[in-house]
């Protein structure tokens, strides 16, 4: 009888650490999907409303003609709202200490006619560390 106490209690920590086993690989399953979804999210380019400060031509120092366009990125609306706090003040830190955002575009024609105050859709991907890479510029549907 003894013997069957034994087996039985053996056979009862066999099927709890079990148990334990797909419990820890469920959490630990469900914690590496969420760091999947998070890590897609950042690499998905994202979109945004922005406004033109100021336009410049660049010096003819330059093999090819340009125009410098800077502006600032107005929200951050599309990004998810668990991430977009964050975002928003990260770009507010680097706009006080860099400045405006400014990219070059060599559609002079086009750039060059763009005014401050112009909207632009700024496409985006976001980075670790909660940066913002400016992949493209457009206005009017017109790409800079």
């Amino acid at each position: 009888m003894k013997i069957f106490r034994l087996g039985a209690l053996a056979v009862c920590l066999v099927l709890l650490a079990f148990a334990i086993a797909v419990h820890v690989y469920r959490w630990a399953d469900s914690r590496f999907r969420a760091d999947m979804a998070v890590a897609i999210r950042h690499k998905s380019g994202q979109h945004a409303p922005g406004t033109v400060l100021t336009v410049s031509k660049t010096e003819l120092k330059e093999k090819l003609p340009s125009v410098r366009i800077c502006f600032t990125i107005d929200s951050f609306s599309e990004v998810a709202i668990e991430d977009r706090s964050d975002y928003e003040r990260a770009e507010r830190a680097r706009q006080k200490a860099e400045g405006p955002r400014c990219e070059k575009s060599y559609a002079i024609p086009f750039a060059d006619s763009l005014k401050p105050g112009d909207h632009l859709d700024v496409s985006f991907t976001l980075e670790n560390g909660n940066r913002v890479a400016v992949s493209r510029l457009s206005a009017n549907g017109q790409e800079l």
